[in-house]
């Protein structure tokens, strides 16, 4: 049996250990446990040679080492390769024989926490693709979290960026497609389509209404959706600027609906025909955290019309900070103000 540093505890069975040392002194007991203690850790036998024992035990005095040679004595057999120990040995025994499982997780612990170590370092990694740097101490779980939510903003702009394209070369297509196969048949049925006016309906009930026509993709029966109308005059000259500033920063076209198009022309109100244009351009251009967070929609432009109006004759935008210290100037003016006004009255607060 080797000698080893594995075995860091054993079962101390108190019952059996007060009846074994009935009769032993204070010091006698005390020599029994330290040899215990140096056979568990040395998963060995004492050595024979009895001062090493001494030794172990920490027997220092001649009293000590007669406490020493009685326990010596009346527990351990002398065998060649050392002092034994019955109880002794079938608890190293038993040890041993589960060591192989213990060894075997141990190995899976370490493995576990290797792979934990190289998924953190793979998140935080990956995390800095999207610009983003995490705390150091951040959980493996928030960390996932926040690729998860990266990820998923990232695709949803891919899939608004694809869209618009895809949307635009769907419409060339069709056009041209259609413009190709219809050109002949066209005029071939232009007397046709003129002979087939609506009729009356026999009770006198009013005509329906003609649907707008759509354009249908060749081989299917979905109408492919014509373009958004663009702004009208009034507020053509604001769509222009701010689509122009919008495609320049992004690379794909802004949205046109009848919401944007009403926000726009709210805007022109506020700030002037004139001016609108300039301010459009100069919202999409700032790189305002809460901006770039809304993608620069309308939205954002009309919400801080005025601010942003005055931003651009300005030059440039206003920072917190100095919005914090022109609070504080505008403060510290007012009880300035307020001490002159009661110094020329004549009156003290």
């Amino acid at each position: 049996m080797g000698e080893g540093q594995d075995l860091n505890h054993y079962p101390r069975h108190v019952g059996d250990i007060i009846t074994a040392t009935i009769g032993l002194s204070l010091m006698e007991r005390g020599a029994y446990d330290a040899l215990l203690d140096q056979y568990y850790a040395r998963e060995a036998p004492l050595p024979l040679d009895r001062k090493e024992v001494y030794r172990l035990a920490a027997a220092n005095g001649a009293a000590e080492r007669k406490a020493v040679d009685y326990v010596i004595a009346r527990f351990f057999k002398e065998e060649p390769d050392g002092w034994h120990q019955a109880r002794c040995d079938e608890e190293i025994a038993l040890y041993l024989d589960g060591d192989e499982g213990r060894e075997r997780k141990r190995d899976n612990e370490r493995e576990r926490a290797k792979r934990h170590r190289e998924e953190r370092k793979r998140l935080f990694g990956e995390l800095r693709a999207y610009d983003i740097v995490p705390k150091y101490d951040a959980t493996t779980d928030a960390l996932r979290a926040m690729l998860a939510d990266a990820k998923e903003r990232a695709s949803n702009a891919r899939v608004t960026r694809d869209g618009h394209a895809e949307s635009r070369e769907l419409s060339r297509t069709v056009t041209s497609d259609i413009t190709a196969n219809h050109k002949p048949v066209a005029r071939s049925q232009e007397p046709e389509a003129k002979n087939q006016e609506p009729q009356s309906h026999p009770l006198g009930a009013p005509k329906a209404s003609t649907p707008t026509p759509k354009t249908l993709a060749r081989g299917s029966d979905d109408p492919v959706a014509p373009k958004a109308a663009k702004p009208d005059s009034a507020t053509g000259e604001t769509w222009n600027a701010y689509a122009e500033a919008f495609r320049q920063r992004y690379g794909v076209e802004a949205t046109c609906n009848a919401r944007v198009r009403g926000q726009l022309a709210q805007l022109v109100q506020r700030v002037g025909k004139d001016d609108a244009p300039h301010v459009a351009a100069f919202y999409v251009g700032l790189n305002n955290g809460y901006y770039v967070g809304k993608g620069h929609g309308v939205g954002p432009l009309l919400a801080d019309a005025e601010k942003l109006h005055a931003e651009w004759k300005r030059g440039r935008a206003v920072t917190q900070a100095e919005a914090r210290m022109a609070d504080e100037t505008q403060a510290r003016g007012n009880v300035w103000g307020g001490l002159i006004e009661e110094a020329r009255n004549g009156t003290t607060r």
